[in-house]
């Protein structure tokens, strides 16, 4: 379906130009105009939910490329496989009930095992950090931002930041 009837329906309404984009990139220039990347040259946002999303500001603009430059959940980290599929929420629940078998576990039941303490639901938090770590460490060689902003639900998941300061530490030296 086209976005276009629409576009030009709430231009001509408002009657000021309207422009479509995709989340992390609309999250990335939100966060540059009045967030935690304001006064930032360089930065990178990385929204963690299902999947991990994106955005990245160089000199003080929105960095597209050709059209698909800041999709950083897309990048190759481990044995073939994309960043999101080993540091995001779905792949919390993956590793849960791949790996250390604990069953139908949703994200948010995992969350409350790991947050009574449970060591197995602990560990996928930690295999998690570690993953984010290396893919943080990767973008940090390749665009040295002032800063990293984390966002999205994900995020809120205080488990996964011990080993994923651990991990980039490790990785970027």
């Amino acid at each position: 379906k086209s976005f276009i009837p629409t576009v030009l329906q709430a231009s001509s309404k408002f009657k000021v130009p309207v422009h479509v984009e995709n989340d992390g990139n609309c999250a990335a220039l939100a966060e540059a105009h009045f967030g935690a990347g304001k006064g930032k040259n360089n930065f990178v946002l990385l929204t963690l939910g299902s999947g991990i999303g994106g955005g990245i500001i160089l000199n003080k603009k929105l960095y597209k490329g050709n059209g698909a430059g800041g999709e950083v959940g897309s990048m190759i980290i481990h044995d073939e496989k994309i960043f999101e599929h080993f540091a995001s929420g779905n792949a919390s629940v993956k590793i849960a009930r791949e790996k250390l078998q604990m069953g139908n576990i949703t994200s948010f039941e995992l969350e409350q095992k790991a947050n009574q303490g449970n060591k197995t639901a602990l560990k996928v938090y930690d295999e998690i950090g570690k993953y984010l770590g290396i893919g943080l460490s990767n973008l940090a060689y390749i665009l040295d931002p002032d800063v990293f902003i984390i966002g999205g639900g994900f995020s809120r998941v205080k488990h996964i930041y011990k080993e994923m300061q651990k991990s980039f530490d490790e990785h970027y030296k």
